[in-house]
This record gives structure tokens, C-alpha cells and sequence, in this order.
């Protein structure tokens, strides 16, 4: 449990929070994720929304514990999300009216998700480019999901999209500022300011470690 304002989470049991007993053997199986909001004026019903896959990922991270101690931990939690239909955030007031809606969630049929790509790190060295140009940097794990890019440096995850998603996909061999602006260029259409602008997205990537210069 995350309290604002403490630094380290809370470790609960199902019985200090009031949690409804589970059948005797346990047969305990993931059917939904859901993040909880209490966030509803009183007497309201409560309310399911599911949301988009990386959205739904990035609000999750910060729950979870050891996520950069597992094997591919972004694959990893991915699939866990995708076998049980996406993540959802419930609306509520009070607790105790979810039951219902609740169980008819875990009762529904999975829904359909995004599908992801994994990204796995490289496992040579990078090859050195020329004085200037920029490659990717180290990062523990990657996603692709639709059009965007899901990374985790150290414990840190970086949404990568628009010209950062090209960027970084451009990347994984040294390029210099005026190749970058030139693939940018090709897949997203000219403009007028494009130089400006790939070059504000190559200085972000590198300020987060997404890019390394050399």
C-alpha cells in the first residue's frame, strides 16, 4: 500500500484490510487487474474503466515491488497483463458497494488488448560511432505497443513517441544529428522546423540516458 508522503510502501494482509475469505483449498488464479480510486461523491455507483495498455502499465509500475529483479520484467508483466484483459481503474466511494461490480468483472470474458513487441536489450557491445553521432543507451527492457515505445532504464520507465519513438528505433546504430533528421523527415512528413525539433528530441532522450552520444 502506497501512503503519500512515506517513501516505502505497506505490507498489508487480506485480513487487516477487511478482504472477503477465499475458498477453502485456495485456487487462486489472476482473472483482472484493477486499480483502485476512491474518488466517487457519496451514494455514487461505482464505475470500470479500462485503459489504454501503456497507460494502464505505466500507472501500475509504481505498485509493484522487485519489477527490475525478474527476467525480462517489462515482457514479463506485459503477458500477465494481456492474459487477463488489459488493466482497469475502478471509480468508487465505498468499498463495500464493489463486491458486485467486482465479481461481474472478473466474470466477463477478457478483453481484447494491444499487442506488444518485445524489445530486447542487445547483448554485444555497441559498435562506436563517429565523433558526435548518438545510439541508443543501456536500458534493462523494452516494449513496443502500437506506435509508442515502453523502456526501463535501471528502475525508471521512459514512454518514447512521435520523433522520440523514431529516434530511438533509428538508434540502434550510431546516427548522426542529420541522418536522424532525415528518417525523421521521411516517416513523418518535412516541416519547417524540423532540424529544432529533432534535435530537442535527440537532448531529451540523451538528458533520460534513452540515447548515449559519442
Amino acid at each position: 500500500m502506497i501512503i503519500e508522503g512515506e517513501e516505502h510502501k505497506h505490507q498489508h494482509g487480506p485480513d487487516e484490510l477487511g478482504l472477503l475469505p477465499v475458498a477453502e483449498p485456495p485456487t487462486l488464479q489472476l482473472r483482472r487487474i484493477v486499480l483502485l480510486q476512491r474518488d466517487g461523491a457519496p451514494g455514487a455507483a461505482p464505475r470500470v474503466e479500462q485503459l489504454p495498455l501503456l497507460d494502464g502499465i505505466l500507472a501500475l509500475i509504481p505498485q509493484l515491488s522487485y519489477l527490475t529483479k525478474m527476467p525480462e520484467p517489462l515482457l514479463t508483466l506485459t503477458r500477465h497483463v494481456q492474459s487477463c484483459g488489459g488493466i482497469h481503474r475502478l471509480h468508487y466511494s465505498e468499498i463495500e458497494e464493489c463486491v458486485d461490480t467486482l465479481r461481474a468483472l472478473a466474470a466477463d470474458d477478457p478483453a481484447e488488448v494491444a499487442r506488444v513487441e518485445h524489445l530486447s536489450p542487445p547483448t554485444d557491445e555497441p559498435a562506436p560511432g563517429a565523433i558526435g553521432s548518438v545510439r541508443r543507451g543501456a536500458y534493462a527492457d523494452a516494449v513496443r505497443i502500437d506506435e509508442e515505445i515502453l523502456l526501463l532504464i535501471e528502475d525508471l520507465p521512459i514512454r518514447c513517441s512521435g520523433l522520440g519513438a523514431t529516434v530511438w528505433d533509428a538508434a540502434r546504430e550510431p546516427r548522426t544529428l542529420e541522418e536522424l533528421v532525415s528518417i525523421c523527415v521521411e516517416l513523418h512528413g518535412d516541416h519547417p522546423d524540423a532540424d529544432a525539433l529533432v534535435h530537442a528530441a535527440v537532448e531529451q532522450l540523451c538528458a533520460y540516458g534513452v540515447l548515449a552520444q559519442s
